[in-house]
Parts: structure tokens; sequence; C-alpha cells
């Protein structure tokens, strides 16, 4: 049911007759199921055999026929360094600063388990390789936006933007920059090299070396608090993505553009049905004054032909 949590219904249709299981969600001794209340039309429990999974002390509702616990809530015990330890999960975090201890199975006695915690390489090459792809992905749309195609005739929507250049320049100085106090100093001394075409490259087994060599120094070249890469990118970055910055200032300026552009094209559109309305009612009042004197002169011509007749009879 939706309202449920905490806590899964299984009905197992046996040989016997069927079973209601119900099973916490939750491991561990403090997860176990502590109460349950049921009711029948009849009033009769017997017509339903429930099987209760949980830590009681004692039968619920002294219903020993109806509710059996099957398996019992229990926290994990471990021992580390001979220390005695239970976890409510066979997932254990923090007991060792930075490690993750996964509970895979019970040892057998007198017999431990040697834990060795090293630095995580591989993590980290995939992090910077990461950071690698969204920048030459950024590359790529910078190239799209502000390209032209001379045989089209076709322009990208930010060709010969000013801030988009300004952006790309930038980000180009501070990855081409020498930073840190340590041995690593540049991109270059991990292998990540800048292409004809701006975009980054990595020489893989030279990154490996660098970590596994300089892990320290790596690290710090990227995330030192004063110098650090992603410090300085993350700072320069801020001041065009923050609320309030460059690039909301740009939106709320182009937006305001087009509200003004939207407004110049209404009030035009209402000049034009003005305009057109009095040259229709000139061209109206036109052509009626035409027919006027188009019948004026229709009256004139036979008033002047009938003139004419009259002098030709007298003539004779």
């Amino acid at each position: 049911a939706s309202d449920n949590f905490g806590m899964t219904a299984t009905i197992l249709n046996l040989p016997t007759g069927s079973r209601l299981v119900l099973t916490s969600d939750e491991t561990g001794a403090d997860g176990r199921i502590t109460s349950i209340s049921s009711t029948s039309s009849s009033g009769d429990l017997s017509i339903f055999d429930y099987t209760y999974t949980g830590n009681a002390d004692s039968a619920l509702d002294g219903d020993d026929a109806n509710y059996d616990q099957v398996t019992a809530a229990a926290d994990a015990s471990y021992t580390l360094e001979g220390q005695a330890l239970t976890s409510a999960s066979n997932t254990i975090a923090g007991v060792i600063p930075g490690a993750t201890i996964t509970l895979n199975a019970v040892s057998e006695a007198n017999s431990p388990v040697t834990l060795t915690v090293s630095t995580n390489t591989s993590d980290v090459k995939s992090t910077i390789e990461s950071f690698v792809d969204s920048y030459n992905a950024l590359q790529s749309l910078i190239a799209q936006q502000t390209s032209y195609d001379a045989d089209t005739g076709t322009a990208g929507t930010l060709l010969g933007d000013a801030m988009t250049r300004t952006i790309q320049n930038q980000l180009r100085s501070a990855l081409s920059s020498i930073s840190g106090d340590g041995g690593i100093s540049s991109l270059t001394q991990l292998g990540i090299t800048t292409q004809r075409d701006g975009q980054l490259a990595i020489d893989s087994s030279k990154l490996s070396d660098a970590l596994n060599n300089n892990f320290e120094q790596v690290t710090g070249f990227f995330s030192d608090k004063d110098t650090g890469l992603a410090t300085r990118l993350d700072s320069f970055l801020q001041t065009y993505l923050k609320s309030g910055g460059t690039f909301a200032s740009r939106t709320d300026s182009i937006n305001s553009q087009i509200d003004d552009i939207t407004d110049q094209r209404e009030a035009l559109s209402l000049r034009l049905d003005k305009l057109e309305a009095r040259l229709l009612a000139q061209y109206n009042a036109m052509d009626a004054m035409i027919a006027q004197l188009n019948s004026t002169g229709d009256y004139l011509t036979q008033q002047l032909a009938s003139i004419a007749n009259i002098g030709n009879s007298n003539n004779d």
C-alpha cells in the first residue's frame, strides 16, 4: 500500500495455506518490527496464518499460534584492531576516516582479515578525465555557435560575440598558466596538452605516473584553496554564473530588448493599421469623386452633342 512505510508485506500461497510474511525494510536491531495489530471480519485470527519477522521478546498479543518469528533482527558484529563493534548495516563508514568497509561473510575464529588502505588514484584520474571531457565539450559548443559556413552563408548564433571570445580566452589562459607551490605546476606535467583546435588531450600513462608518484602534488594543483586550478576556475566562473552575475544580467538585458522590440512591433502594427484605414478612406473618397467627375463629363458631353445637333439643324 502506498501509505505503508518501513515494512514490506508478502503473501505466500503454500500447500498448508496462505502465509503473510512481514519484513522490515531497515536492517539492524533498531529496524525490527515491534508491534502488529490485525483484525478480521469474523474476529477469528486463526483463519489467517501470520509469519512474524522481527525481534520480539514475547509473542505479540499472546498469539503464538498465528505469529512466528522466522529471522530475528540483529546488528552485524565485527572486530577492528581488537575492538568489538556492531553495525546496523553490513556497510561500515566512518570508523576508519575516509574508508568504507563492507562485511561480506563470517570469518572463521582467529582468522583475521587484513585491510590495506591506500590512495585511490583511479577515482582521481577519472575525475580529471571528466574535467577534460567537459572542457572539450564546452570548446566544441563555442566553436559551433561562433562558426560561419561560407558555402551556405550560415552564421552561428554567437558569431562575433565579444563576451564569448572573452570567456574562451580567459579559460585558455587559466589552463595554460603556471600555478601551485609544489612540483606539479602545469597541466603539461600531468600529460594534458592543448591541441591546435583548442581541445585538450590526455597522455593516460603520464597522468597515471604523476598520480602514483606525486599524488598530493597533483591534488594540490587542482584543489589548493588559494592557487589550485579548480579554485581559480570556480572563482572566475562564478562572476558569470552566480545570481546577478554577467550571464544573468545579460539575459535580463536581452529579455528587456525583446520586450522593447515586441512593444515596437505592436506600435508599428497599430500605425500600419491606422495608415491602411486612412489610405483606404482617401481611396474611397477619390474613387467617389472620380465617379462623380465621370458622370459630370458624360453629362457635359451629351449637352455639347445636343447643342451641336441644334446648330446643324438651323444651318439646314
